[in-house]
């Protein structure tokens, strides 16, 4: 109820248990820390390496 809820499609003559709410207001966000930076994948021998050695030309 804090954010004024308010009925769906009353001209309908709906009475609704839930009610739609108005978007939150923004907040700030913590500070985003990246993703440490992962070395390359190197392709085996094997199928996969056959498989990476194919879809690479």
């Amino acid at each position: 109820v804090e954010r004024g809820g308010v009925d769906l499609m009353p001209e309908l003559g709906y009475h609704p248990t839930n009610k739609y709410l108005p978007p939150r207001a923004h907040t700030p966000r913590a500070a985003s820390v990246p993703a440490p930076r992962l070395e390359p994948v190197q392709a085996e021998g094997g199928f996969l390496g056959w498989v990476d050695r194919m879809l690479s030309n």
